[in-house]
């Protein structure tokens, strides 16, 4: 008998996914994100990334047509000596920059964004947590050392030139009082440097800590985040997160550090609710808030609750 021919063909290998959400209406021009004026007419909205969760990707996919700007967690300055260090998906850390050639710290979230073609711009963030061991680690000694302030902004600098990146987030937590002046001469000194490569900086800080010198650093950064988290942490009790959303105390009254700011809680911050939250499990969910008047709306890609302000 003769071979039976059968209708064979190569399958193709495609990835189907959801479309994503619209973009959102908060935008007036096409204007890159970064070179909006903060606090003025058009409102920015920003992200952050982990690469700790792998539904803070999915949430990625699906939203990024809402979002203007993006803090993905990948760097970490751990040691007295200013090393920039990345971690892979063990939370293994590795040196960012090593012998002034610099190493992948993400492999989707870049590629993603290009491939899209999406109108995000990219800030890195760079913490003094320790993701393998979960905790926060005490950097006074890096701080008050100008040699390793200034191997790091380096580093730092190199790394951000290894694609297209527009600037720096800077979140540096519990700084021991007597690094304060070592701080505010860092974030002046490389505030300075990533300006000089058309780049900017912007700065996580405490709500309300009278060990900050707010104005100092809001003259020498590009914005100021303000960590007024409205829900909790598995550190601290629950609290009503709708209820008190409120302004932090620095905002309050006006000063430089905050233009034209004169806040009472449910007045400037109100909670928003255009995003659902993603459907992947294990995500948080996206919590939106924004400042009545003019802004940064803020959508977080994991559990984080921020703000943002401008000087």
């Amino acid at each position: 008998m003769p071979e039976q021919k059968r209708n064979w063909h190569t399958l193709k290998q495609k990835e189907h996914r959801k479309k994503p959400t619209t973009k959102g209406a908060h935008r007036k021009t096409k204007a890159p994100p970064s070179q909006v004026e903060l606090n003025a007419d058009e409102g920015i909205r920003a992200a952050y990334y982990v690469t700790w969760d792998a539904a803070s990707f999915v949430s990625l996919q699906e939203y990024y047509p809402q979002i203007d700007i993006l803090f993905p967690e990948w760097l970490h300055v751990l040691s007295p000596d200013g090393t920039l260090q990345g971690a892979d998906s063990l939370n293994r850390l590795f040196p960012a920059v090593q012998n002034g050639v610099v190493r992948p710290v993400d492999d989707k979230v870049m590629p993603f964004l290009k491939l899209e073609k999406a109108n995000v711009d990219v800030f890195p963030l760079i913490n003094n947590f320790d993701p393998g061991e979960k905790v926060w680690i005490n950097i006074g000694d890096f701080l008050k050392d100008a040699g390793a302030r200034q191997a790091f902004r380096t580093q730092l600098v190199a790394f951000l030139a290894s694609d297209h990146f527009k600037g720096a987030a800077l979140d540096l937590e519990e700084i021991p009082l007597d690094a304060q002046p070592g701080f505010r001469a860092l974030v002046k000194d490389l505030g300075e440097d990533l300006h000089a490569h058309g780049l900017k900086l912007y700065l996580n800080v405490p709500v309300s800590d009278k060990d900050y010198d707010y104005a100092a650093l809001a003259a020498d950064s590009d914005g100021l985040v303000i960590m007024n988290y409205d829900q909790h942490q598995t550190t601290s009790p629950p609290v009503p997160s709708l209820p008190r959303i409120g302004s932090p105390p620095i905002c309050n009254k006006p000063s430089k550090t905050f233009r034209n700011r004169r806040s009472s809680a449910p007045s400037a911050i109100t909670a928003m609710t255009g995003l659902s939250p993603p459907r992947a499990a294990g995500c948080s969910g996206l919590i939106r808030t924004t400042f009545r008047r003019r802004g940064f709306t803020r959508v977080n890609l994991n559990p984080m609750c921020r703000s943002i302000l401008t000087p």
